[in-house]
């Protein structure tokens, strides 16, 4: 065998090693997926300062933050959601900061506080 051959076998042998490592990296190994399925997802809270609370015609409640680029909903069909709006009004009258979860790509508030509840619920 000569040197470019056994270069090209090497070359392909490297290749297929590098494609399997990042088909791991980036997918995750069978383990690593039945892991990260039973771990409940933790949640971290930002604080914002809200803006505007209103009803849509589609049954989701727009909510503004302040100089926030874009638009958060809630959604009515999610458990709890009178009690998040209701929150987000007072929040809006009276100037207060809250803590809000929402998922990252669609925007839809999940659960939100004032910073206090939350302090009350961690002791």
């Amino acid at each position: 065998m000569s040197n470019k051959n056994r270069f090209i076998d090497m070359l392909s042998i490297t290749g297929i090693a590098i494609g399997m490592a990042m088909g791991i990296l980036l997918n995750g190994s069978a383990e690593m997926k039945k892991e990260r399925a039973i771990q409940p997802m933790h949640r971290m809270g930002l604080l914002r300062k809200v803006e505007s609370v209103e009803n849509g015609p589609d049954g989701r409640t727009t909510v503004i933050f302040f100089r926030a680029p874009s638009f958060y909903f809630v959604s009515k069909d999610r458990a709890g959601s009178q009690k998040m709006i209701l929150l987000l009004r007072e929040a809006a009258r009276t100037h207060q900061e809250v803590l809000v979860v929402f998922h990252p790509s669609t925007l839809e508030i999940l659960d939100v506080q004032f910073p206090a509840m939350r302090n009350s619920h961690d002791r």
